[in-house]
């Protein structure tokens, strides 16, 4: 990702990256890997530096919960089960849906009846900055089926800021706006998911999937990044 000129983000002495790459091939012997990593740095010492905007980065998140459908029986079935397997893969991370749930203002029980095979969850989530919307950005896993991002939903001033109508997991790249769209901080975001379990690895066990990190569980979530106000 190249930001515009005069613009990036803000690095402060103690800060690491972490690269997550997913290897996809064919055949009994891994090619060579040939992954790259480059950044390009700006210090604070560098003149350039004062004129320089720090964009902010926002992440939002939305619930993940697709029960099995009712002709699926297995002990992790029960949501109880599956989530205790998840913390016991992925430690706390394993258990984030919890306080999604939460944030969002949503239960269990509001997923509870979706056992037709086909799951659907949303969250409003409030931009942190005012500014210039700069890029967006929405994340599912493998049995993710939709994916829309709307800006002031349920208003006149309502903006669709990302549609894939039928979800692919090789779509999750960063976006940019063809038009200038401005946000305030404390407007809403609506992120909307859904969900097919008829996309689900068939040789798998039936299992209550949920949000957390293993590509057989889901998330619904999504980054935006604002280049906010000169003020």
């Amino acid at each position: 990702t190249r930001y515009d000129e005069g613009t990036g983000l803000r690095l402060e002495q103690g800060d690491f990256f972490v690269m997550q790459t997913h290897y996809h091939y064919d055949g009994t012997e891994a090619p060579v890997d040939q992954s790259q990593f480059a950044v390009s740095v700006v210090s604070d010492d560098d003149p350039a530096a004062d004129a320089m905007t720090a964009l902010d980065v926002q992440v939002m998140l939305a619930p993940a919960e697709i029960p099995c459908r009712a002709d699926e029986i297995g002990p992790l079935c029960s949501r109880d089960a599956a989530l205790a397997e998840a913390i016991a893969k992925y430690g706390p991370p394993g258990a984030l849906g919890e306080a999604i749930l939460g944030a969002c203002g949503f239960s269990r029980a509001d997923f509870a009846g979706m056992t037709d095979g086909v799951a659907s969850s949303s969250c409003d989530n409030r931009v942190g900055t005012s500014g210039e919307l700069v890029s967006f950005f929405g994340h599912q896993h493998e049995i993710g089926a939709s994916f829309r991002l709307i800006l002031h939903p349920d208003t006149p001033e309502e903006i669709v800021l990302l549609d894939i109508p039928e979800w692919d997991f090789d779509w999750q790249l960063i976006y940019e706006s063809q038009e200038t769209i401005m946000v305030e901080a404390g407007d809403v975001v609506r992120m909307e998911c859904t969900w097919d379990r008829a996309l689900r690895d068939p040789t798998l066990e039936p299992a209550y999937v949920l949000w957390s990190e293993g590509t057989n569980d889901e998330m619904c979530f999504a980054m935006m990044t604002v280049r906010p106000n000169e003020n």
